[in-house]
C-alpha cells in the first residue's frame, strides 16, 4: 500500500539540527509514513548521523554532486510515493499525532487537495540573543475553515497576509497528490519552477485550487537557527545564465 504522507527532507550541512529532524519525523507510531532524505554532498557528519537510523520507513538519497535547492526539492519529490506530500526543513520537527490528525481531517473533508496548519516554533539556541532557547508562537483554533484561494492570493498581493498562510509543502503545509500530480502536468513535468521552492509552493497552490482547508492543530514544528551561518552555508550555483542557491 502506498504510504498516506511522504516526509520529505532535502539538507545540505547541517548535521547539526538533522538527526532531530529526522527522528521527529521517526517518532510518528505510524507504518503510514515515509521519510525520504536527499544529503546534497555534506561537508559535515550528515553522512554518518543519517547512516546511524535503522528504519525501514526512511531512505536516503546521497547526491554526487551538489544541486541547486529547488532541483533538490525537485528530486525528492519525483521519489515520493505518499497521497500528502510535506517538506520538513532540517531544523524543523514532525508533531508526533501528524498523521493521526492528518487522517481524522481527510475523513472529514475526503475532498481537501491542501491543508495549512498553525505555525508552531522552535527558535534554536544559536538564532540570537532575544530568541535563544525555546519559543512556542502558533494559534489555535477548535474547527477547521475553507479558505477562498483566489480571496487570500489577493491579500497577499496587497500585502495584508504573509504567503507563509497559503497553502505551501513547508512549514506546516500539505499538498495531495492529485494536486501535485495537476500543477506538475500544466508545467511541463517540473514542479518547483523557482529558486524559493516553499514561496513557489504557496503561490501554485493557490493558483491550482478554488478553496485550501486551514486546520487548528498544529502538525509540524518550524524551527528558526542561525541565519547568519546559515547564510554563510548556502552557495551560489550559475548554470545556464540562472543563478541558484544550493541548500
Amino acid at each position: 500500500m502506498k504510504p498516506t504522507l511522504s516526509i520529505l527532507i532535502p539538507t545540505r550541512n547541517r548535521a547539526r539540527y538533522l538527526k532531530y529532524a529526522v527522528q521527529s519525523a521517526l517518532n510518528i507510531n505510524s507504518s503510514e509514513i515515509e521519510i525520504l532524505v536527499s544529503e546534497n554532498q555534506c561537508a559535515d557528519d550528515s553522512r554518518e548521523i543519517l547512516n546511524s537510523f535503522s528504519d525501514k520507513r526512511l531512505k536516503i538519497y546521497n547526491q554526487d554532486s551538489p544541486l541547486a535547492m529547488h532541483e533538490n526539492w525537485e528530486f525528492l519529490l519525483s521519489k515520493a510515493t505518499g497521497e500528502w506530500i510535506y517538506f520538513l526543513g532540517d531544523d524543523d520537527a514532525m508533531m508526533p499525532h501528524a498523521v493521526e490528525h492528518l487522517n481524522r481531517v481527510v475523513s472529514r473533508y475526503p475532498r481537501v487537495e491542501a491543508i495549512v496548519s498553525p505555525r508552531a516554533y522552535y527558535f534554536w539556541g544559536d538564532t540570537s540573543v532575544d530568541y535563544s532557547g525555546i519559543r512556542v508562537s502558533c494559534g489555535f483554533a477548535k474547527k477547521e475553515v475553507w479558505r477562498d484561494s483566489k480571496k487570500m492570493l489577493a491579500k497577499c498581493i496587497n500585502g495584508s497576509v504573509s504567503y507563509l498562510y497559503l497553502p505551501q509543502v513547508y512549514s506546516g503545509g500539505f499538498q495531495r497528490r492529485t494536486l501535485v500530480n495537476r500543477i506538475k502536468q500544466a508545467q511541463g513535468g517540473i514542479y518547483f519552477k523557482s529558486v524559493t521552492p516553499d514561496a513557489y509552493s504557496a503561490l501554485v497552490g493557490v493558483l491550482h485550487t478554488f478553496r485550501y482547508l486551514e486546520i487548528g492543530v498544529p502538525l509540524a514544528w518550524v524551527g528558526t537557527s542561525d541565519p547568519v551561518k546559515k547564510a554563510l552555508r548556502t552557495r551560489i550555483k550559475i548554470s545556464g545564465g540562472c543563478i541558484s542557491l544550493i541548500s
